[in-house]
């Protein structure tokens, strides 16, 4: 049953004071729960299995641990599962990570779930600490990537109406192609500013994505570019995915963080929407990235510095 169909079953068979909501748009997440459903004080995010996300698993956990990180402490995560074609190894894997699974095929048993409250999974609760020095971070992160990209992309400046369709401020400059790149770039780079940072390893993370710097790989730190491949936002939420898959481990559900990096994320625009012109460079930013453009990168040393210098340490 596709998951338009399990929230219009659900709708029917719950009291009118629930709220059920598919592809919820939360202000911190690119890609969130699939289905939300909210009433009597209980919160519900449902997740099904994507087609990417069948090939590659980790993904849905990756979507699942920023979903835990940006939702209310006491939101209950439900797996609906492929009732007829589920493969059993990668249940396995994915189980343990949600309070509750449920057939995608059974809407009556998902809405006596929401109802009844009560969940027999391993899931635990992720602690308040976790959840505040996440926000506390994409705070600083935003603020010193905001002013970055406002140097980077001055149209960015350029007020929007209301009714315009989302597009992205491309740079306006020349652009740095990898080749341009003078080796004196990282030469300039004090090593004693990235003391205690582990390595990130730059990686293509999506079809045609260019890595930045390979030399690095040596340093404490990780330049990636996602300047090719499928929308720009589609492309952020994928490198925000990666990343908390590299820098955390995911326990019963519970994302714990597992190493100390910086992480500069290099674009060569930026996306704008018409409701909420912020969200993709938010949400980026609550995955643990820093934003930046060619002006921050042509001064790569002074970028790292400012971004060791916030007050969270601006590491994942």
């Amino acid at each position: 049953m596709r998951v338009e169909e399990t929230c219009q079953a659900v709708k029917h068979l719950l009291p009118n004071d629930y709220v059920v909501v598919l592809r919820p748009d939360l202000p911190n997440l690119l890609r969130g729960p699939d289905l939300m459903i909210g009433g009597a004080g209980r919160l519900f995010a449902i997740f099904r299995l994507q087609s990417a996300e069948q090939r590659t698993p980790d993904r849905l956990l990756a979507r699942l641990a920023l979903s835990r990180l940006a939702l209310p402490q006491h939101t209950v995560c439900v797996l609906l599962w492929d009732s007829q074609g589920a493969d059993r190894d990668t249940m396995t894997v994915l189980t343990s990570h949600f309070h509750a699974t449920i057939p995608d095929d059974s809407p009556g048993v998902l809405s006596d779930q929401v109802l009844e409250s009560s969940v027999d999974g391993r899931a635990q609760a992720v602690p308040l600490e976790l959840q505040g020095r996440q926000y506390h971070r994409a705070a600083a992160l935003m603020t010193l990537s905001e002013t970055w990209l406002r140097e980077a992309f001055p149209a960015w400046l350029t007020p929007e109406p209301i009714s315009a369709p989302e597009r992205t401020a491309p740079y306006d400059g020349v652009a740095l192609q990898v080749r341009d790149l003078p080796r004196e770039l990282f030469d300039a780079i004090d090593p004693s500013a990235l003391e205690g940072y582990e390595p990130v390893v730059a990686r293509s993370w999506f079809r045609g994505t260019r890595t930045i710097f390979p030399t690095l790989l040596e340093r404490d730190d990780a330049i990636v570019t996602a300047a090719s491949g499928p929308s720009l936002s589609a492309r952020l939420a994928r490198c925000g995915e990666r990343l908390l898959l590299r820098t955390t481990a995911l326990d019963n559900g519970v994302p714990y963080p597992q190493a100390t990096t910086l992480n500069v994320l290099l674009v060569d625009e930026v996306p704008r929407s018409r409701f909420d012109p912020l969200k993709a460079i938010r949400a980026t930013c609550f995955a643990g990235w820093s934003l930046i453009g060619p002006p921050q990168l042509a001064r790569l040393d002074q970028t790292l510095q400012e971004l060791r210098a916030l007050p969270t340490g601006g590491h994942a």
